[in-house]
């Protein structure tokens, strides 16, 4: 217990009242690919550079552990690197499906070359939602081009 308090002392000041376990508690978001390639002990530096600097999203403060509804797992090797997390959240209303809401970490793409890449980060460390639309009758149909295709003659 000595040992954790020195070592909260020296991280955040000797007032308990400022320590926080999200002070502590980070994760970053790194692409699937390229973050496990960079991972190798025989990556290029210069692969290493481009994920941690250009690819990742982060580190974030984040709340929850492993036994919270905000699931939150880390390494005993890294014990403050979160690892692993929900890949998505969502709140469904079985009795009107149309008011689904969901939300991803990185966002809309993947990809981390996606201007859409990260686009709901921020919302997903806030606890915040997106309306799931699930209706088509909600889009206005004259909005969209359709093509048909025929058979020819």
């Amino acid at each position: 217990m000595s040992e954790a308090v020195q070592f909260l002392e020296q991280q955040f000041g000797s007032e308990p009242f400022e320590w926080r376990w999200e002070q502590l508690h980070t994760i970053t978001l790194e692409p699937q690919l390229f973050g496990r390639a960079a991972d190798y002990p025989d990556a290029p530096e210069a692969l290493k550079l481009i994920v941690d600097n250009l690819l990742s999203k982060g580190p974030y403060p984040v709340r929850g552990h492993d036994m919270t509804i905000n699931n939150g797992e880390y390494s005993w090797n890294n014990p403050y690197e979160m690892i692993l997390g929900p890949s998505i959240r969502r709140i469904v209303d079985f009795s009107d499906m149309t008011r689904t809401l969901s939300i991803m970490p990185t966002g809309q793409s993947g990809n981390p070359l996606s201007q859409y890449y990260g686009d709901q980060t921020e919302s997903w460390l806030n606890g915040q939602y997106k309306f799931l639309y699930q209706d088509s009758t909600f889009f206005n149909e004259t909005q969209f081009r359709t093509m048909q295709l025929t058979p020819g003659d």
